[in-house]
């Protein structure tokens, strides 16, 4: 295993943890929210870290790897995108 893999892996369980332990004292709270979207952009990061040394094995796999990590890479900044639009438009229209 390499350490990049290691070191992503970690982190994702160091915030989950937290994030756990904060979901068992407060459930609806900033710091619940705020930690939510640190622990799935952890698992990103390890997903991601995975597919780019998986990728550097054999060549033949950067032709479905690449395309794939450009496409949810495309969908997350779309989706952040319509959110914010959706959250300035609820703004407004109240």
């Amino acid at each position: 295993m390499s350490y990049p893999i290691l070191i992503t892996f970690l982190i994702f369980i160091v915030f989950l943890g937290y994030f756990i332990l904060i979901l068992t004292h407060e459930r609806r709270s900033l710091k619940s929210g705020f930690m939510s979207v640190l622990t799935l952009f952890s698992l990103a990061l390890f997903a991601a870290t995975v597919l780019v040394n998986i990728a550097d094995l054999d060549p033949h796999y950067k032709d479905w790897i690449l395309p794939l990590l450009v496409f949810g890479l495309a969908a997350v900044a779309l989706g952040v995108t319509v959110f914010a639009f959706t959250l300035i438009i609820m703004f407004l229209s109240d």
